[in-house]
């Protein structure tokens, strides 16, 4: 299980609390931090599994071709709750990063955190993906 449990930073969203003024009054306004491994906690077996799912390798080889993308543009045939799953299994396997923006989240691929600990993994990874649509016609 690749799971946040295993490890000590991700065992869920840490909440922050913000001083935000509003018209010179102080008001608190909480913010979810999405958490994300360190370079050194990133483990091969995880990257491995992450991508050892046809729609996990999608979600990279779309995420290879544009620098980021919000997750309602992922164009994957999964529902929203499984899409969920599929970007946190990526996010724990330290291959994306995850940005909030308003309501929106963005995700991007962690180009440079993988090549540095598994040189010329990713870009074997996305020479060799075939679009999604490949996996459907051969299953057919």
């Amino acid at each position: 299980m690749l799971g946040g449990n295993r490890r000590g930073n991700l065992k869920g969203s840490a909440i922050l609390a913000l001083r935000v003024w509003n018209r010179g009054l102080a008001c608190e306004r909480t913010v979810r931090v999405i958490p994300h491994p360190d370079l050194e906690q990133l483990r091969l077996t995880d990257v491995l599994h992450a991508l050892s799912d046809p729609v996990r390798l999608e979600i990279v080889r779309l995420l290879g071709i544009h620098q980021e993308l919000s997750c309602g543009r992922l164009e994957v045939s999964v529902s929203k709750s499984t899409l969920t799953h599929h970007l946190r299994v990526l996010r724990d396997a330290g291959l994306t990063y995850t940005r909030s923006e308003g309501v929106q989240r963005l995700v991007s691929l962690r180009r440079d955190d993988v090549e540095a600990r598994f040189p010329g993994l990713l870009a074997c990874v996305l020479g060799h993906a075939q679009p999604q649509i490949a996996y459907d016609e051969i299953s057919a």
